[in-house]
């Protein structure tokens, strides 16, 4: 019983520290996020907020857009899109 108490508290410990590693670099994309600027060129974004989650293109609507996971709590994750004629930031999704 007193092991298996241990293990218990040894598991949850583990996932706590999981869980607060990946958050900090969720956080760390939100504060990232407010530097990145309309007309900015998709280079420039990608050197602030670094390598996105998912990155889509809408031939339709003539759109490229990265996405990036938020932090938990979030109603959305961030969205970055830009114009698919010259590559530049028009809207910025922060997730709220």
């Amino acid at each position: 019983m007193k092991t298996l108490v241990c293990l218990n508290a040894l598991i949850i410990t583990f996932l706590i520290f999981v869980l607060s590693c990946r958050n900090k670099q969720y956080y760390l994309n939100y504060d990232n996020l407010k530097k990145v600027k309309i007309n900015m060129q998709i280079s420039e974004v990608k050197e602030i907020m670094g390598k996105p989650d998912s990155v889509c293109m809408s031939n339709y609507e003539n759109k490229i857009w990265l996405m990036y996971n938020s932090p938990s709590g979030m109603s959305d994750n961030f969205y970055i899109y830009f114009s698919s004629v010259d590559s530049t930031v028009v809207c910025i999704n922060d997730g709220l």
